[in-house]
């Protein structure tokens, strides 16, 4: 009686197309053993996100560009001229182009090889050309986010939603709490911090090196709520990146990691052996013999390929990679973006 009453139930369930009882979809056999998608969500999260948000942008797109030339079409029509000239038309209506601007980018490109060795007049063109093209894909983009606030483009399939990721902090992170990177003793968060921001990175890695201002600057603003946590990522095709990562852990046991770390990141293009060497003998108490040592302990070595096993596992490809409480900073680093979602964060613990 009881399986009858669970079977009907299942039915009426199925028939409304609620979903409160859970089955897990099965995805493969392999020696006649089923493996499900929640097997290998365990291990592959990031990558099936990936392609869903890629299925879901390429749909964007599609229904973007449909929109666009629906609008062109329309819009040569009643002025009676061709698409493109209608497009053309509306787009340079809607540009401006300001001596400010052309100034700027001509004082951004004055250095350049190929820039300068065009006239003054050639120059002038070409900025002019560059600054039309940018201000033509920000018309086009108003516009297509003006027809989606008036719901004139819908996307119907779902949006994938963004995995939350486990970052649980290990022993062998290296942490700060504060702005000042030299800090032997940092201030930590008066509670468990409510901010974690989970950041793999390498030494050899120029926009790694450029994110250290705004990285100041965000935990200066929110001391005492915030840690940063440091996983190595060494690029295969930076040589050096590994070895910088060995030296800044090696002087991690005997405290001075944060020292190296600086030093590491302000010479980059200064990474052989013996640079590195001579930044270690620069740090004040740190006993060179006992580091010269240490860089052939091969757990460190291990400690090195976790993070980046780590990393890779929730979809780390590129250096920096960034995670606010788990959640992977899908923009470039920079304060203001940063600081948004510190205060989502913060907004939604509350």
């Amino acid at each position: 009686m009881l399986f009858k009453i669970l079977k009907h139930s299942l039915c009426i369930i199925s028939i409304l197309g609620i979903s409160s009882i859970a089955i897990a979809q099965d995805a493969f056999k392999v020696n006649n053993k089923t493996y499900t998608m929640d097997d290998i969500k365990k291990d592959h999260t990031a990558e099936l996100y990936e392609i869903k948000k890629q299925e879901y942008d390429f749909i964007d797109k599609i229904a973007q560009n449909q929109y666009l030339d629906a609008f062109f079409q329309d819009l040569a029509t009643k002025q009676k001229k061709s698409v493109e000239q209608a497009r053309m038309d509306y787009i340079t209506k809607k540009t401006k182009i300001s001596s400010k601007e052309e100034k700027e980018l001509l004082k951004t490109l004055k250095d350049h090889p190929q820039f300068k060795s065009l006239s003054e007049k050639e120059q002038k063109e070409q900025i002019r050309s560059y600054l039309t093209m940018k201000q033509g894909r920000q018309v086009l983009e108003d516009l297509v986010e003006a027809a989606k606030k008036a719901k004139k483009i819908e996307i119907l399939i779902p949006k994938p939603q963004e995995p939350v990721y486990d970052m649980e902090i290990k022993d062998s992170d290296m942490v700060r709490y504060s702005q000042e990177l030299s800090s032997i003793k940092p201030v930590k968060c008066s509670s468990d911090c409510p901010i974690t921001i989970v950041e793999y990175s390498e030494f050899q890695c120029p926009y790694c090196s450029r994110t250290l201002p705004v990285a100041n600057q965000i935990m200066k603003e929110f001391k005492g709520k915030i840690r940063w946590v440091v996983r190595d990522f060494p690029l295969d095709f930076h040589d050096r990146a590994r070895p910088a990562a060995i030296a800044a852990h090696c002087a991690a046991e005997q405290g001075k990691y944060w020292f190296m770390y600086k030093t590491l990141f302000e010479n980059q293009q200064k990474l052989q052996d013996a640079d590195i060497e001579k930044y270690a003998s620069s740090i004040k108490g740190l006993d060179v013999a006992k580091w010269k040592t240490c860089l052939n302990n091969p757990s460190i070595v291990s400690t090195i390929d976790a993070n980046v096993a780590s990393g890779m596992k929730i979809g780390v490809n590129g250096t920096p990679a960034f995670y606010i409480n788990g959640k992977k900073l899908d923009t470039a680093m920079n304060f203001d973006a940063v600081k948004a979602k510190i205060k989502e964060e913060l907004k939604a613990k509350k």
